[in-house]
């Protein structure tokens, strides 16, 4: 039987939290094999107190990130295996049973399972119809698959091989993490269809928009740092073909769906939602390499200065 280490990083997660650690400590996996880890990433409420309210072990950092959060409760785990969640998740019964038998064999090093939506309102609804997010399109992911934090699992060797979780990429950090573990090539990737979470998802259009401009920042800080600038180049002039495309076909989707007598006013705005996904992803890839184009040029500026001060002061 694997021992298991869970870390569940937090910050002001106090009207949530508790859901998420109730359904940790109701797993069908032996419990002397599996301990709980929280990592309280500098909470301003009750998030510490109430994670130890279930008797497990808190770890207090002060707000350093969720990846320096995750390096903690990984340096603490006593487990062979490290099993990942989020405060606002709430773990099927079996989850981790699921979770950790890819890690039978001993050339898997990470293990990705399914998240599902949780809410009722019909954001949710539309994200949960239409989102990329699912496992079988993260695993087909270019270049390399995708894990993301709310259900992963490393055995620990990875991180005493490879390093930690890298905070220099924002909250892409389990991106960044399943790429470069790809990458390696020394350990294998595996995909747990079975092992499920329920992960909230955003309630309104202003959350959607600004979850899948977070999603875009995220895949150009990690592209900047695997692949070769042509290569982040093209990917960034996808993403505006896919703005222009997705709403150039907006009002003939929705008119098909109005012939089709599909007129409920949430059928009709999935076009035009699909649209706002577009444009935020979009938006937040650019932004992050426009800011450095900008950074790179104001450096290549002030050293350009900076050598013909020096110049002028050398000939007087």
């Amino acid at each position: 039987m694997l021992r298991v280490s869970v870390v569940v990083p937090a910050r002001n997660e106090e009207p949530r939290i508790g859901a998420c650690l109730r359904a940790l400590l109701a797993q069908d996996y032996p419990r002397e094999a599996y301990e709980v880890i929280v990592v309280d990433d500098g909470s301003t409420d009750r998030t510490a107190e109430v994670a130890e309210g279930f008797g497990l072990v808190v770890l207090r950092q002060r707000p350093l990130g969720r990846a320096a959060a995750l390096n903690l409760g990984v340096n603490h785990a006593r487990g062979e295996v490290v099993a990942f969640t989020e405060a606002d998740c709430v773990p099927a019964p079996d989850w981790l049973r699921r979770l950790v038998t890819p890690f039978a064999d001993g050339s898997v090093g990470a293990c990705s399972g399914e998240v599902l939506g949780a809410g009722g309102s019909w954001v949710t609804r539309y994200v949960e119809a239409t989102s990329p997010l699912r496992l079988s399109q993260r695993m087909r992911a270019k270049p390399w698959p995708v894990f993301v934090g709310s259900n992963m699992a490393y055995r620990k060797a990875v991180f005493q091989t490879l390093g930690g979780f890298d905070a220099s990429v924002g909250r892409a950090e389990d991106l960044e993490m399943t790429w470069r573990v790809a990458r390696d090539g020394r350990f294998h990737l595996a995909a747990c269809p079975g092992a499920v979470v329920y992960h909230a998802r955003p309630e309104t259009v202003w959350g959607l928009g600004l979850r899948w401009w977070e999603y875009g920042a995220a895949k150009a800080l990690v592209a900047r740092k695997f692949r070769g600038r042509g290569a982040i180049i093209t990917y960034g002039v996808r993403t505006v073909a896919l703005v222009v495309l997705t709403a150039a076909l907006a009002p003939l989707r929705t008119l098909r769906r109005l012939l089709r007598r599909k007129s409920d006013g949430i059928r009709l705005l999935v076009p035009w939602l699909d649209v706002l996904r577009a444009i935020a992803f979009g938006s937040g890839y650019w932004a992050v390499l426009l800011s450095e184009v900008c950074r790179k040029t104001w450096r290549q500026l002030r050293r350009s200065t900076c050598l013909t001060s020096g110049t002028r002061s050398e000939s007087s």
